[in-house]
């Protein structure tokens, strides 16, 4: 607060230039997520209950699918699973910041919903899916 009065009165005597010089503001709690166990385990907890979600909206594509029932949610658990475990085994480097894990994960995720856009566009132009026509 000081010293913007201090910039100020320098300013109007003609001694000081009304530019400023950019400063990156250090924020503790965000360099703590970014290297925290927990906020990793969070961010790999909530893409399995995306994928989750991601299973059930794919089930309402088109007439005649059943829901998802236990079955379908454990084979979404797995292969989210067998993601998360692909990362740990394959990108040691990456899972050390959290912002990595939640780039790589997020794109899985985008991967998926654009893929149950495409079908559910495919179906309602009324594509039968064959790829024989």
């Amino acid at each position: 607060m000081f010293e913007n009065f201090r910039r100020t009165q320098l300013q109007r005597e003609g001694l000081a230039c009304a530019r400023t010089r950019r400063k990156t503001q250090e924020d503790d709690i965000l360099d703590v997520l970014r290297s925290h166990p927990a906020a990793g385990v969070a961010a790999m907890v909530a893409f399995v209950i995306s994928v989750g979600l991601l299973v059930r909206i794919g089930a309402r594509v088109t007439e005649g699918l059943t829901m998802p029932g236990l079955l379908h949610w454990l084979c979404a658990g797995a292969v989210s699973l067998a993601a998360i475990t692909h990362l740990f085994v394959s990108h040691r480097e990456a899972i050390r910041d959290n912002r990595t894990v939640v780039l790589l994960l997020g794109t899985v995720l985008l991967h998926l919903a654009a893929m149950l856009m495409a079908l559910r566009f495919g179906i309602t132009q009324g594509w039968s899916g064959s790829v024989l026509v």
